[in-house]
């Protein structure tokens, strides 16, 4: 087999990074004879694995269902790249236990590239939302890409911002498969992302969300980016994990103040008291950098012509928010089929989320 696909077959366990890499060439000479030994059950002490693991790659390491596996992924959209490929993006390798490879549909970034972060809560409030939104936006305008994690509350609303922004791209590194939207009402927005940015992960063609996915797929949140932005997070959160793993990467780390009897806040909060940036706004970010152009031309969304779908949501809606429930009632849409295109009128720019389930028309 060729090289790529003997680390290909690592890649497939979703759980190695360059440090196991580099001690299984210790033992075994290279890669090669790694995947022969293992493959016929000869294990040896390596320094992270255990017998455990080793037995795990060697249910892997069967010739015919790697190149199964690999063209399934291509068939999928799905691209590989692995650590010593030139597309794989420079700020990753100099993070501890940088993935070994990566899956994803769309583009990775370029070295080339000024990349924010933005993380936060899940359940954001309002003024959270917004705020990621618009700095996101912002960010992208001055050619400024956007990292997060597609979660729902401040991930999605900093992504929706970078979409519309539309002159830095947007990527979403995931918890699960490149192939597995992840939550499935962000479906939508995975296909904008995979077209106007990327769909990001470490993790093989399949794995489902498991929260022990989650903490390391935070350090590639933080190790791909120039910066991380905390919008909101509580006193003990992911978010907070990224920012410190941020922080021992080398990275920028900023956060939005609120009140401090803001439980969302109370994170944050503490961030500026340790000596991170305190971002009231996108030139607090922006002077920290010397941001050169990259445009990649601009798309004007609000010339494209609404689907049908999208009409229907749209004449429903008005300036008074209106709930999700009163809209699915109005339209006769299902569920799936209304987040749908309320996701692409969002991005072109019709309608306006005002808190998690309304909706108004945007003027």
């Amino acid at each position: 087999m060729k090289e790529e696909l003997f680390i290909f077959w690592l890649a497939l366990d979703g759980h190695i990074g360059k440090v196991k890499y580099d001690a299984l060439v210790e033992v075994y000479g290279n890669i090669g004879t790694a995947f022969e030994s293992i493959r016929k059950g000869r294990f040896y002490a390596v320094k992270g694995f255990g017998n455990k693991g080793l037995e795990r790659l060697r249910k892997l390491a069967n010739p015919d269902m790697i190149y199964e596996k690999f063209g399934e992924m291509r068939e999928k959209g799905i691209n590989f790249s692995d650590y010593f490929s030139k597309e794989y993006p420079d700020r990753l390798k100099g993070i501890y236990s940088a993935p070994i490879g990566l899956f994803y549909k769309g583009r990775l970034p370029n070295n080339e590239e000024k990349i924010i972060s933005i993380v936060g809560a899940r359940d954001a409030t309002e003024k959270g939302m917004y705020y990621s939104e618009k700095i996101a936006r912002e960010l992208s305008e001055n050619f400024v890409s956007i990292a997060s994690g597609m979660a729902l509350g401040i991930d999605t609303s900093a992504h929706l911002g970078a979409l519309k922004g539309n002159k830095g791209y947007t990527y979403a590194i995931l918890g699960c498969g490149a192939d597995i939207c992840y939550p499935k009402n962000n479906i939508e927005l995975y296909m904008e992302i995979a077209k106007k940015g990327g769909i990001i992960s470490e993790l093989p063609m399949g794995m489902v969300p498991a929260k022990a996915n989650f903490p390391n797929r935070n350090r590639i949140i933080s190790g791909i980016s120039d910066g991380i932005f905390v919008v909101e997070a509580r006193e003990k959160s992911g978010s907070l994990i990224t920012a410190e793993m941020g922080l021992e990467q080398g990275k920028n780390i900023y956060a939005f103040p609120g009140r401090n009897d803001e439980p969302l806040s109370a994170g944050t909060n503490r961030l500026i008291q340790s000596g991170a940036k305190l971002v009231n706004g996108v030139k607090d970010i922006l002077e920290d950098f010397d941001f050169q152009d990259f445009s990649r031309g601009n798309i004007d969304f609000k010339n494209l012509i609404l689907e049908r779908d999208e009409k229907i949501v749209y004449s429903t809606l008005c300036l008074e928010p209106k709930h999700i429930s009163d809209i699915i009632e109005e339209t006769g849409l299902n569920e799936e089929e209304l987040f749908s295109s309320l996701i692409r009128l969002e991005i072109r720019g019709y309608v306006k989320r005002t808190s998690f389930e309304y909706y108004v028309i945007k003027v």
